[in-house]
């Protein structure tokens, strides 16, 4: 049976029973001896870092709160692809991930409360380099305790995820504020709905995003009490069907690993206000750009985002876009002054350019300018084949969700009358052209 006590973030290691953990992550699993065996493995290694890869959440969070209790500061990659680790991993690093293998240890010993503990995380920089963010285990706390405040209430729901725990969202909402509150949670990822039709109850959670809410498909009904979603604004033709297949409009979370949450809503209306969360004020700088004073971020000081709102109530607001070329795709974040960096770099191109097509499913563009041996490789191979083998050399940075697809190679970028080179006129150069 479940127990109703809400736990700290900095206590949950130390108090949860054996009995506690087994209700969150199932009887097979036996957590507190797992993290024995893993304080121990992590002891002999002896890291300054660890960078934590692990799929299961419940093996995750073992790595996590082991190693915070050790004092070893944790990090999260933002991708993980080879050249995003290679950026950041050092040889006094260690690497966890599915592959550890443990003995476990025959008894459990006891753990202390955390009394500090630095997680790390990743979001593209303003200039286009990985930005280290820092997230002390009382941020984490102070943002769970909104959390619960608002959406804890005394269901016994379990929690169910479409989305990755590697990033603040889905950390938060899919592990370390059901472990607090004591709710069960599904260790696994779900990729398609059809996994979790017969699975979930009315007094279940799910923690989802647009890129999901938006594919339904042939889903009619998984009633549950609520659903979360995150990473960009979702669709109001999406947040309908939505509501008529989970029998709730899903609450919509903003924020960033930088600023924590900062506002939620659920969508009744196109272009329904946002609400800041407890705690939180937001205002408007001289130029429309939205300014936070949050207690989730390092210090008192303001925050300027890079998005642009109209302030309307008090701490309510509407979103206008951003002042900057950072942009979701799938919910995934990427700043395209980095792909263009990166396309730059490659040695068949000299110049780049980006676009970004919003026709259901956004997707990145690239115009570009070609070194000789572009030229050459283009001739030979032709259009579809040399823009996979680009595609598969900016594969070591991004995502494959983030990858370009559709290219268009020109000898020169177009401009109008003042020399400039506007988004239409490079997207006009795209009629017609084959997504890859």
């Amino acid at each position: 049976m479940q127990t109703t006590k809400f736990i700290p973030l900095s206590r949950v290691l130390a108090e949860r029973t054996p009995a506690d953990w087994a209700f969150i992550f199932g009887n097979d699993h036996d957590f507190l001896r797992y993290c024995t065996s893993l304080q121990n493995y992590i002891k002999v290694r002896n890291p300054k870092r660890v960078i934590v890869l692990v799929s299961d959440r419940a093996v995750f969070l073992a790595c996590t709160l082991v190693a915070f209790q050790l004092g070893v500061q944790v990090v999260l990659p933002h991708f993980k692809t080879p050249g995003v680790l290679a950026d950041i991993c050092s040889a006094d690093d260690l690497v966890l991930d599915d592959d550890i293998d443990l003995s476990l240890d025959q008894e459990a010993c006891f753990f202390h409360p955390i009394i500090n503990a630095t997680l790390t995380l990743y979001t593209s920089g303003s200039t286009g380099q990985p930005k280290e963010i820092q997230k002390s285990i009382h941020q984490l706390q102070a943002e769970i305790s909104v959390l619960h405040n608002l959406w804890g209430q005394n269901l016994s729901p379990k929690i169910w995820a479409t989305v990755s725990h590697h990033h603040i969202y889905g950390l938060l909402f899919s592990l370390l504020w059901p472990v607090c509150a004591g709710y069960q949670i599904e260790s696994q990822t779900v990729n398609f709905w059809e996994e979790i039709e017969d699975r979930v109850s009315v007094t279940d959670y799910i923690v989802s995003s647009p890129a999901h809410l938006s594919r339904l498909g042939a889903v009619e009904s998984l009633l549950c009490a609520r659903v979360f979603s995150s990473g960009s604004p979702l669709g109001f033709e999406a947040a309908e069907t939505s509501a008529k297949v989970f029998g709730h409009l899903p609450y919509e979370i903003l924020g960033s690993t930088e600023t924590g949450g900062i506002a939620y809503r659920q969508q009744a209306q196109p272009n329904q206000y946002w609400q800041v969360f407890s705690g939180v004020d937001a205002s408007v700088n001289v130029t429309g750009n939205l300014v936070l004073r949050s207690p989730y971020l390092p210090t008192e000081d303001a925050y300027e985002s890079a998005d642009r709102i109209n302030l309307h109530a008090p701490g309510q607001f509407t979103l206008l876009g951003r002042s900057d070329k950072v942009v979701k795709i799938e919910g995934k974040r990427v700043d395209l002054l980095d792909l263009e960096k990166r396309l730059s770099d490659l040695i068949p191109i000299d110049q780049a350019l980006t676009v970004v097509f919003d026709e259901g499913r956004s997707e990145i563009g690239v115009v570009a300018i070609l070194s000789d041996l572009g030229r050459h490789q283009l001739n030979e191979l032709g259009t579809e084949k040399f823009s996979r083998l680009l595609r598969n050399d900016l594969s070591i940075h991004f995502e494959r969700v983030l990858l370009p697809r559709r290219w268009r190679f020109v000898d020169e970028f177009p401009r109008d009358s003042q020399g400039k080179r506007p988004t239409y006129l490079l997207k006009s150069l795209f009629e017609g052209v084959v997504r890859e």
